[in-house]
């Protein structure tokens, strides 16, 4: 039974209570202790299966690390490996070299641009506004009422081994 199925059982003993106006007799009893019982061990099958979950989104999380430094280091040396065959061309003062099946041709390309910021005239710029957490939680802590921004509580699901 999932939690749902539980809850729906729970909630259906509850109704069950209401409609006998609290009295409680021997088959509620029974299947209230099923469900409390299921709950429990719902529970610590959920817990379990959160802490496997976490364990791998880690080692996942690590793998797409080591994975993205591989794809760094290959687009790295592909650049370095192009830099070279043009560094070559330039040299021998050739535009192609010619393989047996390909052939590399040195071509004009769009001309990149290079920005000196401190220069730059202020109509070449653009100012991005965004929000200062940092201003508006200060202002927040001290009772200020900040237009535009409301808090909004939430709740964090933690786990914790039973007392007993």
């Amino acid at each position: 039974m999932n939690l749902l199925e539980i809850t729906t059982e729970a909630q259906k003993i509850i109704d069950s209570l209401i409609d006998q106006q609290g009295e409680i007799n021997e088959e509620l009893e029974t299947k209230l202790a099923e469900v409390q019982k299921m709950l429990t061990n719902k529970v610590d099958a959920y817990e379990w299966m959160l802490k496997s979950l976490d364990a791998d989104e880690n080692k996942f999380r690590d793998r797409a690390d080591l994975f993205l430094k591989v794809a760094r280091g290959i687009k790295s040396y592909r650049e370095r490996l192009k830099d070279l065959i043009k560094m070559a061309m330039k040299s021998m003062n050739v535009t192609e070299l010619e393989g047996e099946s390909m052939r590399f041709k040195l071509t004009p390309s769009a001309p990149s641009m290079v920005i000196n910021e401190e220069v730059l005239p202020s109509d070449c710029k653009m100012i991005i506004y965004q929000p200062d957490k940092k201003v508006i939680k200060e202002k927040l802590e001290k009772g200020e009422v900040v237009e535009g921004v409301q808090l909004v509580e939430g709740v964090a699901l933690r786990s914790y081994p039973v007392r007993k």
